[in-house]
């Protein structure tokens, strides 16, 4: 098991922040990728993320093992050592790739050529048909992509390769 399956994230609208039921997480036993035991849930930590300009709270779960691992489950549209979710940053992007320059303006050319960058390795990293794309243009790359899965073409790959809805554990090990 490398994802929730018992817990249901609950989404308080007055706090802005989703978290589980501790009854739900206590039942989770995901397997430790260090050692092969199942693990316990341990605590849940902060992680903000911005969705659509508003910023919200994500309790995510910890899970320790014996062995002295720990993990910490996120859902698949948090992307990692990111502030933005991942529908943010298709926002982002498609609005950089087509005619108006808005997201430039707001969020800051510097941020959106990061993103950008960050954005195509992911892709290139997980989907083999785009590893051998002879775009050397940055905002190219993002058009084609767009234009093979649509205006949600970063969330499309990512869950197709995933696997899981909506949560997934790192490969590698926290602690």
């Amino acid at each position: 098991m490398n994802s929730i399956t018992i817990a249901a994230p609950v989404f308080n609208s007055e706090t802005g922040i989703i978290s589980y039921l501790w009854v739900d997480l206590i039942q989770e036993k995901p397997i430790c990728p260090h050692c092969g035991k199942n693990m316990y849930y341990w605590y849940c930590r902060p992680r903000g993320v911005i969705i659509s300009d508003i910023k919200y709270v994500f309790m995510a779960p910890r899970f320790k093992c014996n062995c002295g691992r720990t993990l910490t489950m996120h859902p698949y549209f948090i992307a990692p050592r990111k502030q933005y979710s991942i529908f943010s940053i298709q926002e982002i992007l498609n609005s950089d790739v087509s005619s108006d320059r808005i997201a430039a303006i707001s969020y800051g050319s510097f941020e959106v050529s990061h993103l950008r960058k960050w954005a195509i390795a992911l892709v290139k990293k997980l989907d083999h048909h785009f590893q051998k794309s002879s775009l050397q243009d940055e905002r190219a790359f993002i058009k084609e992509l767009r234009d093979c899965h649509g205006s949600r073409w970063l969330s499309s790959i990512l869950l197709s390769k995933v696997g899981c809805v909506p949560f997934f554990m790192p490969l590698q090990p926290d602690g």
